[in-house]
C-alpha cells in the first residue's frame, strides 16, 4: 500500500478552484499499474477524504494550507 501512496503522488493534478480551496484529483495503482478501487486518500489532520472509484480515480477539495495527503 505504501508503493500505491508514492505512485498516487506523481499522478496528482492540482488546481486552485478557488482562495479558499484546492481541487485534488488522481489515480492510485498498485505496482503492476492495476487501479485501486476503493482506497481511501484522505488529508492528513482533518476529517476531509475520498474513495477511488472502480477506476483508481479519486477528486476532493482541501482547504488551502493543508499539503499532506
Amino acid at each position: 500500500m505504501k508503493t500505491a501512496f508514492i505512485l498516487m503522488a506523481g499522478l496528482l493534478s492540482v488546481s486552485e478552484l478557488s482562495a479558499q480551496d484546492t481541487q485534488i484529483s488522481g489515480t492510485i495503482t498498485d505496482e503492476s499499474g492495476n487501479p485501486l478501487p476503493g482506497a481511501s486518500v484522505v488529508v492528513t489532520g482533518t476529517t476531509i477524504g475520498a474513495n477511488t472509484n472502480v477506476d483508481g480515480t479519486f477528486r476532493l477539495s482541501i482547504p488551502q494550507g493543508n499539503s499532506s495527503i
